[in-house]
C-alpha cells in the first residue's frame, strides 16, 4: 500500500482500512506499506500503530503518547479493562470533567467495547483509538469492528 503522497489522513478512514487489511492478513495475505514522504505524516502512521496493523512484520507496535491512545486491538474482557483504564488515564491527565461525566464516560467505553466482543460476532475483535486535541478542547474516540467505524466527537 503506497501512502507516499498522503498529505492528510483521518483516523476514521484509516481504522476502516486496518479492519479490511487485518481480515485479509488473517486469511494469509501479506502487505507492504510505503509511508508518506512527509516526515510528520510518516511518524503519524507509526505512532498511531496504523503502519503496524497494516504490515506487522515491518513496523513496531507503539505504546502511544500523553495525548494519544494509539490504535489497538481488543478481543476479550482483559483487553477491554486494560484499554478502558488507559483511556481514562489519558482523559484524566489531559481534560477536566465533572465526576459524573467521568463515570459515564468510563462506563460507555467499557460497554461499547464489550458490545463489539459479545454482539458483533467479530472474529478479529475490535479496534479503538483515542486522541485528545488540547487546542480545540475536544477529544476524538473511535471504535471499529470488521470495517464498521463508530466515532464520537
Amino acid at each position: 500500500m503506497n501512502f507516499s503522497a498522503a498529505e492528510r489522513v483521518y483516523s476514521s478512514g484509516m481504522l476502516g482500512i486496518i479492519a479490511i487489511i487485518q481480515k485479509l492478513i488473517s486469511e494469509g495475505y501479506c502487505f507492504q506499506v510505503i509511508l508518506p514522504k512527509n516526515g510528520k505524516m510518516a511518524a503519524l502512521y507509526q505512532n498511531t500503530n496504523w503502519a503496524h496493523f497494516m504490515a506487522p512484520t515491518n513496523y513496531k507496535y507503539s505504546i502511544g503518547t500523553d495525548r494519544l491512545l494509539c490504535t489497538r486491538n481488543f478481543k476479550d474482557d482483559k483487553d477491554i479493562a486494560d484499554l478502558t483504564n488507559e483511556f481514562m488515564d489519558l482523559v484524566l491527565r489531559t481534560m477536566y470533567m465533572p465526576k459524573d461525566v467521568i463515570s459515564a464516560l468510563e462506563w460507555s467505553i467499557y460497554e461499547i467495547c464489550d458490545n463489539v466482543i459479545n454482539h458483533a460476532d467479530s472474529k478479529l475483535g475490535g479496534y479503538i483509538e483515542a486522541n485528545v486535541f488540547l487546542n480545540e478542547k475536544e477529544s476524538d474516540l473511535l471504535w471499529l469492528m470488521q470495517g464498521v467505524v463508530f466515532s464520537i466527537h
